[in-house]
């Protein structure tokens, strides 16, 4: 499956859980995003404008054509997002479900997931 679709799915499965779960896996969505935000960047980055905000959601009871948004848009909602996401990943980490094992990028660290996030930030200003 494609990136995209996953780290969605990620997501919404986090979206459907209970509170204590939820709480147990805030890096791990906020880390699915970051990725998720790194290679829309990537196509954006050699395509331009793309469908970002409404895309992978045709399964959750999304549209299946979804709006396109420019490349400007899509520059200032990551970059916006991404913030959110360095500061939900520097926060701490206890009670987090392990990912060491499971992360082939920072074995689950946290703290250099939010350093990626950040300069990610600094690519996308660039």
């Amino acid at each position: 499956p494609q990136l995209g679709t996953v780290t969605t799915d990620v997501m919404k499965l986090a979206e459907g859980m209970s509170d204590a779960d939820k709480a147990a896996r805030q890096h791990l969505v906020a880390m699915a995003e970051v990725l998720r935000i790194y290679y829309a960047f990537y196509v954006s980055d050699i395509n331009g404008s793309l469908a970002y905000t409404e895309a992978f959601q045709a399964r959750y009871g999304g549209t299946f054509t979804p709006k396109w948004e420019s490349q400007q848009e899509l520059f200032n909602l990551w970059d916006a997002r991404l913030k959110e996401l360095a500061t939900t990943l520097s926060n701490n980490a206890s009670g987090q479900i392990a990912l060491a094992n499971f992360d082939l990028y920072y074995g689950g660290n946290a703290m250099r997931w939010a350093k990626a996030a950040n300069a990610l930030r600094m690519r996308i200003a660039q």
